[in-house]
């Protein structure tokens, strides 16, 4: 009796993301969220704040506000998802907190798979989602000296400066002589 062995995806395979990415979340209708890729944590997070947790049609649901925009341009969505379980997570900064974990699907250049997300307060954060290697595990490989390597790099606007009204003193110093 022969049996099939899965051919297991070689690493040379796979995708090559950056420690930086735009991400996707069509499940809940959101897109274009700035993602760090971070293979030190093991859970992923979005900056969500919950508004209510209920029962619907016999299933524990939640309704968060998402927070995904960057200080210059804010954006924020209130959705509603299955609610998957509470996990006890361990911050950056060492406290472990009780956070609602959402089943969703991400979706970078094109590629499309279901991810665990946290639910927590990252508003003194740089980004506004983390990706953590339950995420990433046998999908991709991080550069962590490159960004937006399947994304697109987000345009910086122009910034058009407006000039001073009003007369410009010019101020001059004048030499000293000590030879009198």
């Amino acid at each position: 009796m022969s049996r099939r062995l899965k051919k297991k995806k070689s690493r040379l395979d796979l995708p090559v993301i950056g420690w930086k990415e735009r991400v996707d979340l069509p499940d809940l209708a959101i897109k274009d969220v700035h993602v760090k890729i971070d293979t030190g944590a093991t859970t992923s997070a979005i900056h969500g704040e919950v508004e209510k947790v209920y029962i619907r049609n016999g299933i524990q649901s939640v309704r968060f506000v998402v927070r995904y925009g960057t200080t210059q341009s804010p954006r924020s969505k209130t959705v509603d998802a299955e609610l998957l379980e509470y996990r006890r997570v361990k911050s950056s900064n060492g406290h472990y907190s009780r956070r609602p974990v959402v089943l969703t699907h991400a979706s970078i250049g094109g590629l499309v798979w279901a991810i665990e997300l946290t639910l927590a307060n990252r508003e003194t954060m740089g980004m506004p989602m983390l990706l953590g290697r339950e995420s990433l595990k046998n999908r991709f490989l991080v550069d962590p000296g490159k960004t937006y390597l399947l994304s697109e790099r987000p345009r910086k606007k122009k910034v058009i400066k407006k000039k001073k009204s009003g007369v410009r003193n010019k101020t001059t110093k004048k030499r000293t002589s000590d030879s009198q």
